[in-house]
């Protein structure tokens, strides 16, 4: 990447970072999000952890792309769309994700939507998903362990995600490959 398109995204990421943190009705959360049986999936984590390629498998799948970035909650719990292009670190990949998402990204953004389930992850090669069910609590822990304004908003972070996971499911546990992840995800959802 040449020196203009680094500052670019520089640039970019700082903005997007600086909207999570000062939206004032809003809980931004590092996460990639689909749409599933009218419920948003989330797989909160850090940049690198995978999300990307996690939501693109979903969407491969037929789940409806939501974010590969952030999950946003409204004071309802509701997530919202955050419509960016994903930006993989695979060349192929990449091709896919525009010809998969470009058709869902012309349309009008989707409603908001429940949370569903949380799906906590990390990866180890060759690995099956078997995950063990959390508590509402360790759900929403795992949630705050990835917003991004959970020190400058303690109280309105802990409101919103509380209300988001008190009718949803989560699960943490490692996982393979995300194609694998996603076939296993959404048979058992």
């Amino acid at each position: 990447m040449g020196s203009i398109e680094a500052a670019a995204a520089a640039v970019e990421s700082w903005a997007q970072l600086t909207v999570a943190t000062l939206a004032k009705d809003l809980i931004f959360a590092h996460a990639g999000v689909v749409r599933w049986k009218d419920r948003a999936v989330v797989v909160p984590g850090r940049s690198l952890s995978g999300k990307s390629t996690l939501v693109l498998s979903f969407v491969e799948r037929g789940a409806d792309y939501y974010s590969y970035e952030y999950a946003v909650f409204d004071s309802e719990g509701r997530v919202f769309p955050y419509w960016r292009l994903p930006k993989l670190r695979v060349a192929s990949d990449q091709k896919v994700a525009t010809s998969l998402l470009g058709r869902t990204l012309g349309g009008a953004p989707p409603k908001p939507i429940p949370l569903g389930w949380v799906l906590i992850s990390g990866y180890d090669r060759g690995s099956r998903w078997q995950p063990r069910r959390l508590s509402c609590g360790r759900t929403l822990l795992g949630l705050l362990d990835n917003t991004v304004p959970l020190r400058s908003r303690p109280e309105q972070s802990v409101k919103f995600l509380a209300r988001a996971v008190k009718n949803a499911q989560g699960f943490e546990g490692m996982r393979g490959e995300a194609a694998d992840f996603a076939d296993q995800v959404l048979a058992s959802l």
